[in-house]
C-alpha cells in the first residue's frame, strides 16, 4: 500500500506492506467534483483489468472479504476557550493562537 500525505514540511510518500491498516482523519481533502470535459474524456479511456496472476500475486493467499477487528467512536468535542472582551480580548486571542502554534 502506498500513499501521499501533506504535512508541515510538504508532501510525504508513505508505504506499508500488506496487510496494513489505513486511518483517515477529518483533515482529508474536500471532495473534488469533475467538470463535464473530464467526464467525457474519462468515458473514452480504456479500462484496464488486472488479475492476481497478471500482478504476480499467485502465491499470496487472501480472504474473500474484509474483517473488522475493532472500531472506536471519535471522542466528543470539548468546549473551547471562551474569550470575553473586557478590554484585553485581543491580547488573550493572540496568546491563545501563539500557544497553539497557529501564528
Amino acid at each position: 500500500m502506498r500513499g501521499e500525505r501533506q504535512d508541515a514540511e510538504g508532501t510525504q510518500t508513505l508505504s506499508a506492506a500488506l496487510p496494513a491498516l489505513l486511518s483517515v482523519t477529518e483533515r482529508t481533502g474536500e471532495a473534488r467534483f469533475p467538470k463535464f470535459k473530464g467526464i467525457m474524456t474519462a468515458k473514452r479511456k480504456p479500462l484496464a483489468v488486472h488479475t492476481a496472476a497478471t500482478l504476480g500475486l499467485q502465491g499470496i493467499s487472501h480472504s474473500s472479504g474484509n474483517v473488522v477487528l475493532a472500531s472506536a467512536k471519535r471522542p466528543q468535542r470539548t468546549a473551547g476557550v471562551k474569550i470575553i472582551d473586557d478590554g484585553n480580548a485581543a491580547a488573550q486571542l493572540a496568546d491563545f493562537l501563539s500557544a497553539e502554534h497557529l501564528i
